[in-house]
């Protein structure tokens, strides 16, 4: 008994000290995806981030006693073709882009891990924002977003969709800020929150032979990408709170 009370004290002590040592903490901001001004005082829409859009997805119906974790990045936007219009009354867009799936299996599939690339196509809709504003705030929808990967050694089919028009609401917001005086790049914070469904057939010969499922997620967010920063003065309070 006393063991575990002095155990217990010390790792009390332990996280005391840290928290004292520590005069900032790690946080989450926007990644500087800069891009340059279109020529119109804003930002061709979807933005061709470097790093894209990322976030998590996965497989889990139709697999026996395992899911399959994905980092998604959508990356590579191009063929872009914006116009005026759209249901939300700014512009609308259709887009080709790469949607990079890094795989990794649980359970029965601890040892299965893959790097896909499916080619994309989607259409989206922006709302109005003022051009050559300093900073521009605007929502966005994604109407649908398509694309398959067919004959793969583990996948005879691997299909991703999302999208309004496929019943599985997209929408979000963009921001661009000027990073500087008129003509100068802007950055870009942007991000959908969305439904999904991903279809698989499992290959002959693959670890995922006789599976065969569809998948629909609903709380997926996929955002311009973000990394950590060190925010001055955070207690310790709050270090903890960025990891419930």
């Amino acid at each position: 008994m006393r063991t575990a009370a002095r155990l217990a004290t010390t790792a009390a002590m332990a996280v005391v000290a840290f928290a004292g040592a520590i005069d900032s903490a790690v946080a989450q901001e926007p990644c500087p995806c800069q891009l340059p001004d279109n020529g119109a005082g804003t930002v061709t829409m979807p933005p061709n981030c470097l790093d894209g859009y990322r976030g998590d997805l996965e497989i889990v119906n139709g697999l026996t006693n395992a899911t399959i974790e994905i980092d998604a990045t959508l990356f590579d936007v191009g063929n872009v073709l914006e116009i005026i219009g759209g249901g939300l009354g700014g512009t609308q867009s259709t887009f080709d882009a790469m949607l990079l799936l890094e795989m990794s299996g649980t359970g029965n599939l601890g040892g299965f891990s893959r790097m896909l690339h499916m080619p994309v196509s989607g259409v989206a809709e922006w709302g109005p924002r003022v051009l050559n504003d300093a900073v521009q705030p605007y929502a966005g929808e994604l109407v649908e977003l398509e694309g398959e990967i067919l004959n793969d050694p583990d996948f005879d089919l691997l299909q991703f969709r999302t999208g309004s028009d496929l019943s599985l609401p997209a929408s979000g917001t963009t921001t661009l800020t000027r990073l500087g005086g008129p003509g100068t790049d802007f950055q870009v914070d942007s991000f959908f929150d969305l439904s999904y469904q991903i279809e698989f057939v499992g290959a002959l010969g693959s670890v995922l032979q006789d599976q065969v499922g569809t998948t629909t997620g609903r709380d997926a967010t996929l955002q311009v990408c973000w990394s950590a920063s060190i925010v001055e003065g955070t207690t310790w309070g709050t270090i903890k709170a960025l990891y419930r």
